[in-house]
């Protein structure tokens, strides 16, 4: 009996590896948290799904071209990889279920680090941190969103509306009870 499990398990693992195979710019469709993303992916597929290494490129929801690698499980960005824009801006950091959880981020000039404080979260209780690339001061308040002074609707830092908003539009807020207290209204996308 014992054999029969031993052999019964090297055949299982012998059809899960040749299972995987390698691909080149196949078209995806990357679903992450209703959003669709098109694009191409080159790298380890099983069952049709990304699985394993991989580089996936499209064309983010605000129109900028980007490309994901790292790698993946049963489809979605799982585990250490990074995102970088054409724009200049990058992720870098560990991904579950699509969603970039922890890591660092470089976004307009600003070094930023987004620290999961229970590695389980949704889009936002995360500890947000920030410093100017350029200072090395700590007294230097924190911005933690960004309001639009046209819509008078706050983001936050790493949403794709402030990526897309205007220069002149751009209003630093330090707080949540800031944005509030100057009327702004969260972003229904971000969620503040």
């Amino acid at each position: 009996m014992r054999k029969f499990l031993i052999v019964l398990m090297f055949i299982i693992l012998l059809c899960t590896v040749a299972c995987a195979e390698n691909v080149i710019r196949v078209p995806y469709d990357l679903i992450v948290k209703d959003t669709i993303l098109s694009g191409h992916y080159t790298g380890e597929m099983e069952n049709n799904r990304p699985e394993g290494f991989g580089v996936f490129e499209a064309i983010s929801p605000s129109g900028i071209p980007c490309h994901y690698i790292g790698e993946w499980e049963n489809g979605l960005m799982n585990g250490n990889g990074s995102i970088h824009w054409d724009d200049g801006s990058i992720e870098i950091g560990e991904y579950r279920n699509g969603v970039f959880v922890s890591g660092q981020y470089n976004y307009n000039g600003l070094q930023l680090i987004k620290a999961s404080s229970d590695g389980e979260k949704t889009l936002n209780p995360f500890m947000l941190t920030q410093t100017k690339a350029s200072l090395n001061s700590s007294d230097e308040p924190v911005v933690a969103y960004i309001g639009n002074k046209s819509s008078h609707v706050f983001h936050t830092l790493d949403c794709d509306s402030v990526r897309t908003m205007k220069e002149k539009n751009k209003v630093e807020l330090f707080s949540r009870e800031e944005a509030v207290e100057k009327k702004y209204k969260p972003c229904k996308r971000c969620d503040p």
